[in-house]
């Protein structure tokens, strides 16, 4: 009889036991259902942003390919323009420095007998000097103010945008402080000017201001006739 009271609690507890266990095994398979459906959703979702955003680069990554053609070409064409400008510097300026140096052969062959005409043989030549020096210089700022024009043209509204505020920002900036040199200028001439009238003997702010008191006055002297100004009321008839 005891064996079969324990037999039959044994029996109990492994029976209690297993419940248990299927309980958390239910409640286990539960929380992985609930995990893999959340996983599923997650990388749909991780998947849907990934080609978004694949997409979104190649539209980048092909903007920049097309922008990198575009400076290509320019930079192909500023080359070819330096090209130019360096086989001119090359070919015509060896021929204008001999024009020049024969033009100076020729004035010290002409100074002793020639003067006056050495003087317009020198003007000539400075001028021609000059002006192919400013024709040289005007070709480069040519080229590269053009070019400064096609960069700035490459860039984005706000950059350009940006850019011009900075450049109207540093023209206030400029003119106000002109303005305030000025006024500083000014004001150092009126607190001079104060000084001077305040240092002044001839200037007597207190006479000036109350005359009747600090005015001046003739001294009496014993030859004098003494003369009183006393003040009289009226009387208003009743």
């Amino acid at each position: 009889m005891k064996i079969t009271d324990e037999i039959e609690s044994s029996e109990n507890s492994i029976h209690e036991d297993v419940k248990s266990l299927l309980k958390k095994y239910e409640r286990f398979r539960g929380a992985m259902s609930t995990l893999n459906e959340k996983f599923d959703k997650s990388l749909i979702i991780t998947k849907k942003k990934l080609e978004e955003t694949k997409v979104l680069v190649d539209k980048e990554v092909a903007d920049l390919q097309c922008q990198l053609n575009v400076m290509d070409r320019k930079l192909t064409q500023k080359r070819e323009e330096m090209n130019i400008l360096l086989n001119y510097k090359d070919k015509e300026y060896p021929a204008k420095a001999l024009q020049i140096a024969k033009l100076k052969r020729q004035r010290e062959h002409l100074e002793s007998t020639f003067k006056e005409e050495l003087e317009d043989l020198q003007a000539i030549a400075n001028a021609e000097r000059d002006k192919f020096n400013q024709q040289r210089i005007t070709f480069q700022q040519e080229i590269t103010t053009q070019a400064t024009e096609d960069t700035i043209n490459a860039m984005g509204d706000d950059i350009k945008e940006m850019a011009l505020q900075n450049m109207i920002m540093k023209k206030e900036v400029k003119l106000h402080k002109e303005e305030l040199k000025s006024l500083e200028m000014n004001n150092a001439k009126l607190e001079a000017e104060i000084r001077r009238l305040l240092d002044s003997e001839a200037l007597d702010t207190q006479a000036e201001i109350f005359p009747e008191v600090f005015g001046k006055r003739e001294k009496c002297t014993p030859d004098m006739e003494l003369h009183l100004d006393i003040p009289t009321h009226d009387w208003l008839p009743i």
